[in-house]
């Protein structure tokens, strides 16, 4: 072997040579010396991420400057190229970025010289002034301005406020011109009453001030199979035949038909029935109670079904849920004089039913009224996330020829090999990644859970039949007011990944790092350990 390589070694030389002679027009040699490293800095502060409220930057037409720290600095190939992932929202020439509307934005700056080498600011551009408000259905992307339900049809909806941050403490408005066919209460929950067409109006004022609203056309046709979606009892047995619209639905507990309209309930503080009739299915929810003076919370399922599907979750800083106390069987006195208390006043306060998010945490709301059994329910209150942004971004996956990234099925770190990755956050707005256990704030999903699945901490699991294939992993955030989310697509093989976590490892003069050696220490383990493998 030492011979070959010395024989390979002496050829260098006169390869070299000869080339030169063979050529004539060769009179000198030059290294060219490619950057490195990037990173973006502002007013001499590096940034990763920047809150940006637009009225400032509009109304005095002012622009934002970055400016492309490269390392080595005796590069000779310095040329920047600038790219931003939504002109919509900011355009950037030169590293300065013009602000034109609300949203979120990736300003990035790539080395021309090496495509893979490049830096990014993502830019959460707020505001004070409502814009537009856009309303839909829970489960639906699209907003809508008409919607078609069914007589006894209760249905939460979502409002989007555009942007977000622009909302002042009121409350929403809710108002419908026609009670006779559809109601609508103060949290957005409509209830259609009878056949007809009605409108509801949704108005928000924002804090600059401007008040902006949003008219909903709703058609009530056909009925349900139920009259009720829920209904409270004191007793064992509960006969739903009052409430059925039609004749031959059939009734299941779980998969369990049931025989009669007479539900046995037992001791069962709740119990669902679902509905069926030709291919259609309802359900009705039965809840005990101890008394049959007690007080209930207005619309609670069409709540937790909507706004509160997560948690009764209620933003910090926010005060957009006002619950209403009634009688689980008959009506409450005139004017009662309900008594409102939170067990946790540091995390919640209620007023009237309306309740007031100050710190994130759990507390107890409990409406009193005497010769009532109350009513509580226990709220979350947490911070509301706008945006977000993944640290991995097909935008800076221009790695090889075909400046596409793969990723192994499996990773060695520390000289350790697993079959896990962590899907990471890089930014979001308002930033919440400071708080302990940051990570179960959001939802994670896997596009095909063969090829790879994702726990509640966003840690990626990849399995041996996703080698070759791709799969895409989606983090959303639980709490949102604007249904922020991020995906990344990995495009899996059959290999081991090393270096993760560690694409800018790299001496940095000023912050005094120092490059770390493991992904070295990690390749000559993979080199000598699995050299029969790979």
């Amino acid at each position: 072997m030492k011979k070959i390589l010395i024989a390979i070694l002496l050829l260098i030389p006169l390869i070299v040579l000869l080339s030169i002679n063979v050529s004539g027009l060769i009179i000198s040699a030059e290294i060219s010396i490619s950057i490195e490293n990037i990173t973006l800095t502002h007013q001499g502060n590096m940034v990763t991420s920047q809150q940006i409220l637009l009225e400032d930057y509009i109304k005095t037409n002012k622009s934002y400057k970055l400016f492309a720290d490269y390392y080595p600095r005796i590069a000779q190939n310095r040329a920047i190229i600038w790219h931003s992932t939504d002109e919509n929202v900011a355009t950037v020439k030169n590293g300065v970025v013009t602000f034109h509307d609300y949203g979120s934005v990736d300003i990035t700056a790539t080395a021309a010289s090496y495509t893979s080498i490049s830096a990014t600011c993502t830019f959460y551009v707020i505001g004070e002034e409502i814009q537009r408000i856009a309303v839909s259905e829970f489960g639906e992307n699209s907003s809508k301005t008409e919607y078609y339900m069914k007589k006894y049809e209760v249905l939460p909806l979502k409002v989007s406020v555009i942007p977000s941050t622009a909302l002042s403490n009121k409350k929403l408005a809710w108002t419908s011109n026609n009670t006779d066919v559809v109601d609508v209460d103060s949290n957005g929950v409509i209830t259609a009453k009878n056949i007809g067409t009605a409108s509801i109006t949704v108005s928000a004022d924002g804090k600059s001030g401007k008040k902006v609203t949003q008219v909903l056309t709703i058609v009530v046709d056909g009925q349900m199979l139920a009259k009720a979606d829920t209904v409270y009892t004191t007793q064992s047995l509960y006969d739903l035949s009052p409430l059925l619209n039609y004749s031959g639905i059939s009734l299941y507990i779980g998969n369990n038909k049931q025989n009669d309209t007479t539900i046995d309930i037992g001791n069962s503080e709740e119990t669902i029935i679902r509905l069926t009739n030709e291919n259609i299915t309802e359900y009705i929810t039965i809840i005990k109670k101890q008394t049959t003076s007690a007080l209930v919370f207005e619309n609670i399922k069409a709540l937790q079904r909507g706004i509160w599907q997560d948690d009764n979750y209620i933003m910090q800083g926010g005060s957009d849920t006002i619950l209403k106390a009634i009688a689980a069987e008959g009506a409450l006195p005139n004017n009662p004089s309900i008594i409102w208390q939170s067990n946790n006043l540091e995390v919640a306060t209620v007023v009237d039913g309306r309740i007031y998010g100050h710190i994130p945490g759990t507390a107890v709301i409990t409406a009193s009224l005497d010769g009532y059994e109350s009513a509580e329910i226990e709220v979350k209150v947490a911070t509301a996330i706008s945006y977000i942004r993944l640290k991995l971004d097909k935008n800076g996956d221009k790695l090889g020829l075909a400046e596409e990234r793969f990723f192994g099925i499996y990773t060695c770190t520390d000289k350790v090999v697993t079959d896990t990755l962590p899907i990471e956050i890089s930014s979001s707005y308002p930033n919440v990644l400071d708080t302990p256990d940051y990570q179960r704030l959001f939802y994670y999903y896997s596009s095909n859970e063969d090829y790879a699945t994702v726990d509640e901490d966003g840690i990626i699991t990849f399995k041996k039949a996703g080698a070759n294939k791709d799969v895409t992993i989606t983090v959303a955030a639980k709490y949102s007011n604007l249904n922020a989310k991020d995906s990344y697509t990995f495009h899996l093989v059959d290999g081991i990944n090393i270096g993760y976590g560690y694409e800018q490892n790299l001496y940095d003069e000023k912050l005094e790092k120092m490059p770390s050696y493991a992904p070295f220490d990690d390749l000559i383990y993979i080199a000598n350990d699995y050299k029969d493998d790979y």
